[in-house]
């Protein structure tokens, strides 16, 4: 989009094997970065990132694939997540 930036971006996170629905999260324009917490240790997840607009078009999506692992934990204790970012 160019020089208009994003109004937002759609992510959207899926296990490998189905096993739960897809979660989706939608974050603003000017944010770099988004830790999704409560994932399944070892499993792979596709991330999926559309970018949005202000007229509400959509970008061609970004797909990568993503193991989790438990190197990072939140306050309450480990819990695997994703953390993405440019």
């Amino acid at each position: 989009m160019a020089g208009g930036g994003f109004s937002h971006f759609l992510i959207v996170v899926t296990d490998s094997g189905w096993l739960l629905e897809p979660q989706e999260f939608t974050v603003p324009g000017n944010q770099s970065h988004l830790e999704i917490w409560g994932l399944i240790t070892g499993i792979g997840y596709e991330v999926r990132l559309t970018g949005v607009s202000e007229s509400g078009l959509l970008s061609r999506p970004l797909t990568t694939v993503a193991v989790t692992g438990t190197n990072h934990s939140p306050p309450q204790g480990p819990s695997p997540y994703l953390k993405l970012q440019p």
